[in-house]
């Protein structure tokens, strides 16, 4: 297997899925969660894409360190999205409702004389599972292309 490989940003995605999977059929229920299980994903594509411009026997040129990283990191970010859309969708279906719930009340609490209705006609549409996946996919790739480009940078800056 040559490396780097994609077969590892796969197997990470793997893991994070299971780990996912397992901590909601456990009933693991723990404050900020689910911000906790982003900054993981987050924190691995960080990994992936460090592990992709590692030094090896073999030399690559910047643009050849960037495009290795982009694939490891991209089919990572690609593979965790569509998990989590369908995770939400038809696993933890009751999570989105729940997160959304939660951002009415905060916004009742700051705008005391807004009613729920109100508040749900101007931000049901912004607030939804098909907008928050586009999001995360974006951020996800946004993120993959800076990663990508800084630590390929930073190797040459290090090694010599």
């Amino acid at each position: 297997m040559p490396h780097p490989s994609v077969n590892i940003s796969v197997r990470v995605a793997l893991g994070f899925m299971a780990l996912r999977l397992v901590l909601f059929f456990v009933n693991a229920d723990f404050p900020y969660q689910e911000e906790v299980f982003l900054f993981l994903l987050f924190l691995g594509l960080i990994i992936l894409s460090i592990y992709a411009v590692w030094p090896r026997n073999k030399i690559f040129l910047f643009k050849e360190d960037v495009l290795i990283s982009l694939r490891i990191t991209l089919v990572f970010s690609v593979a965790m999205v569509i998990f989590l859309l369908g995770y939400y969708e038809f696993v933890d279906t009751n999570a989105f409702p729940n997160y959304r719930d939660a951002r009415i009340d905060l916004i009742l609490e700051m705008n005391p004389d807004l009613t729920k209705k109100e508040i749900l006609e101007k931000t049901s549409p912004a607030i939804n599972l098909k907008v928050g996946s586009v999001l995360l996919m974006i951020v996800s790739v946004v993120l993959s292309f800076f990663y990508s480009i800084f630590f390929s940078a930073l190797k040459r800056l290090i090694i010599k």
